[in-house]
């Protein structure tokens, strides 16, 4: 499965981003971690689709969290109840200065909800 995630460019110039860390939260269930190590250009004044890739390991998250919970979290992101569903993805860019890569410092986080009465 695919999270498409659109990342826009307000400035003048291009903006470039070498790599990226990120995570997923699922109503404050730590889903995935992952990265992306291809280069990046977002042209100006442009947005740009990043997709992150998100392959779960259930017997991972039943290890971590009871299954009970596993089953409501994924009821409520598929649709399947109709409880509210929040998910957080924390991205940690990776941007290159001069020939020295710099991570960001924190997590930015992209907050959504969904689903609910």
């Amino acid at each position: 499965m695919k999270l498409k995630i659109n990342v826009k460019n307000p400035n003048q110039t291009p903006a470039f981003l070498n790599a990226l860390d990120y995570a997923v939260e699922i109503n404050d269930l730590k889903f995935i971690t992952g990265n992306i190590d291809i280069p990046i250009r977002i042209e100006p004044q442009q947005t740009t689709v990043l997709p992150l890739s998100i392959n779960v390991d259930l017997k991972n998250l039943m290890d971590r969290y009871s299954q009970q919970r596993v089953a409501n979290v994924l009821n409520s992101f598929l649709g399947i109840s109709p409880d509210e569903t929040k998910v957080v993805v924390k991205l940690k860019p990776k941007v290159m200065v001069g020939k020295t890569p710099i991570k960001a410092p924190t997590a930015i986080p992209v907050v959504f909800t969904f689903g609910g009465k």
